[in-house]
């Protein structure tokens, strides 16, 4: 039942990114849908990551995911398995205009796909406690972050910035 939903999801947004990164077509991406946390996470190679990660652009033409439907039983949330797979979809994009190799920054890999992609998770920068503390961090700092929640929280508002200043 919820396979249609994303699939309606990713076509209904599919000829503005294409038109978003200059491209004219993709090649077909696969999404394999895994029953449970153990086995996407293990899919991904990533047996001990946390809940929050539910998808994983695997390859120019391949999503990994957890089902929409073990997702929203975890979370309640109906509509973020479409931010996943989209955010994911966009990460599939990136990875079909980048050469094989290219080492692309945390902030930057992770803004696109939010900025394009799905979402603005947190709203307003100001409100995170630590820009709201005055301590705002670098990008060296941003790259850092093991745990990736500097890249997620401020990544879509750098490539907010630069889109609206250099387009």
């Amino acid at each position: 039942a919820q396979i249609p939903k994303l699939a309606s999801h990713l076509e209904s947004n599919y000829v503005r990114l294409l038109s978003d990164f200059g491209l004219k077509q993709l090649p077909k991406t696969r999404i394999k849908i895994y029953p449970d946390y153990y086995s996407y996470h293990n899919a991904v190679l990533t047996p001990n990551a946390p809940k929050w990660q539910r998808g994983r652009a695997w390859d120019k033409d391949e999503i990994r995911m957890l089902s929409p439907i073990v997702a929203e039983k975890e979370t309640g949330e109906i509509v973020v398995m479409n931010n996943v797979v989209l955010h994911e979809f966009v990460h599939c994009i990136h990875l079909n205009l980048i050469k094989d190799g290219t080492r692309v920054p945390g902030w930057l890999w992770e803004g696109i796909a939010m900025y394009k992609g799905c979402c603005n998770w947190v709203g307003n920068p100001k409100s995170l406690d630590y820009v709201e503390k005055g301590k705002i961090p670098t990008l060296k700092q941003i790259e850092k972050d093991r745990t990736y929640e500097l890249k997620y929280d401020l990544g879509y508002f750098i490539l907010a910035f630069l889109d609206k200043k250099y387009g």
